[in-house]
C-alpha cells in the first residue's frame, strides 16, 4: 500500500538529524587527525607511536599484491598509486590519506617496492597482462587528449540549454 508523502515532524526527524550531525563531525575530526599524521609521519622513526598518540591502529602489510586480501581494496589501490621512487625515503610523497568504504580513514605509507616476478606466468597470462596494460595506457592517453581539447576549445554554452530538464 502506497502512502502519500508528508513532511516529518521534528521529533520524527530528530534521530536521523542527530546521526547525520554526529557522522559529519566524526568524519571532519578523522580528516583533521589523518592530515596531522600525514604531516608527522615522514619525520618519525616510530610510526606505531604516532598512531597510538592519535588513537589509531598501526598495521604493517608485507609484500602486498594488488589482488591480495591482506588489506582493504582502497588501501591497496592507494599504495600502488604512490610513486615508487619515494618508497625508501622518508618523504611526504610516500604518504597518503585513504577514505575507506566504511567511513573510516587510513594513513598509508609506502615503505619499499620490489619488482614483480613474472617468470612464472604462462604465455596466455602474460599476453593478457600486456593487453590490459596497453588498454589502460590507451584510455589514459584518450582522457588526457580530451581534457587538452576541452581546455583549448572556445565553446560557449547557452545557459538556458544547460538548465532544461532531460
Amino acid at each position: 500500500e502506497r502512502q502519500a508523502s508528508r513532511q516529518q515532524t521534528l521529533a520524527e526527524a530528530r534521530e536521523k538529524i542527530d546521526e547525520d550531525l554526529i557522522r559529519t563531525a566524526t568524519s571532519e575530526k578523522m580528516s583533521a587527525v589523518a592530515e596531522t599524521i600525514v604531516e608527522t609521519l615522514p619525520g618519525t622513526k616510530d610510526p606505531e607511536a604516532v598512531a597510538k598518540k592519535h588513537m589509531g591502529e598501526y598495521k604493517v602489510v608485507e609484500a602486498a599484491k594488488r589482488g591480495s586480501g591482506e588489506a582493504p581494496r582502497e588501501i591497496l589501490e592507494a599504495v600502488f598509486q604512490l610513486p615508487a621512487e619515494h618508497a625508501d625515503s622518508n618523504s611526504a610523497e610516500a604518504v597518503r590519506v585513504v577514505d575507506l568504504a566504511n567511513g573510516d580513514k587510513a594513513v598509508v605509507r609506502l615503505k619499499s617496492v620490489t619488482d614483480g616476478d613474472i617468470e612464472w606466468l604462462e604465455a596466455g597470462e602474460m599476453q593478457g597482462f600486456q593487453d590490459r596494460m596497453v588498454s589502460s595506457r590507451g584510455r589514459g592517453d584518450f582522457v588526457a587528449l580530451m581534457e587538452a581539447w576541452k581546455e583549448a576549445s572556445e565553446v560557449i554554452v547557452n545557459p538556458e540549454l544547460q538548465q532544461q530538464p532531460q
